[in-house]
């Protein structure tokens, strides 16, 4: 499980591209590993963006926070009128770790 920043300044209703940071939420010895394309879900009034990491091997994984991986992302249609949503706040267990507050709405800023 991941949450995401948006690193992306300068998006606008138009943006179909922008970039993202990627971290794992659980443990993992100050490292995210291996991020995975991420699940993208296209709704009315928002665009939840699912951000996924490479299930991590057994063993013990000390709790520092884990690094920011860069990720671009590139969506199937522009942005809109519609909020850009971390979909680690929509998951079952979600939130752990990650910054739900807000819904999870990463764009607009408030």
């Amino acid at each position: 499980m991941a949450t995401w920043i948006l690193v992306s300044q300068d998006l606008t209703s138009e943006s179909t591209t922008f970039d993202i940071g990627v971290m794992r939420v659980e443990c993992a010895g100050g490292e995210t590993g291996t991020v995975l394309d991420p699940a993208i879900d296209y709704e009315d009034g928002r665009i939840l963006i699912e951000a996924r990491v490479e299930t991590l091997t057994d063993g013990e994984y000390t709790c520092q926070g884990n690094n920011v991986v860069p990720l671009t992302i590139e969506l199937d249609e522009p942005i809109g009128e519609r909020s850009l949503v971390d979909g680690v706040c929509h998951v079952p267990g979600g939130g752990i770790g990650g910054d739900c507050e807000g819904d999870g709405v990463r764009w607009p800023t408030p």
